[in-house]
């Protein structure tokens, strides 16, 4: 395993587009998934931060 499979497999927070790769969505529908309350953001300002937690909760529902 490489230092940046590393760096993914332990990341705490996801950005709109990692979201959206991840479930191979455009990042306007994560932004409107977020608006609509299927996902739980954290707002830091200006910046939108999913928790890898709520992101695994939303796949498990399958909500998609």
């Amino acid at each position: 395993m490489n230092e940046i499979t590393a760096a993914k497999e332990s990341v705490s927070h996801y950005t709109v587009a990692e979201i959206a790769h991840r479930f191979g969505a455009h990042p306007v529908t994560c932004r409107r998934w977020i608006r609509e309350g299927r996902i739980k953001p954290l707002r830091l300002g200006r910046l939108v931060r999913v928790t890898a937690a709520e992101v695994e909760r939303f796949e498990k529902e399958g909500a998609l």
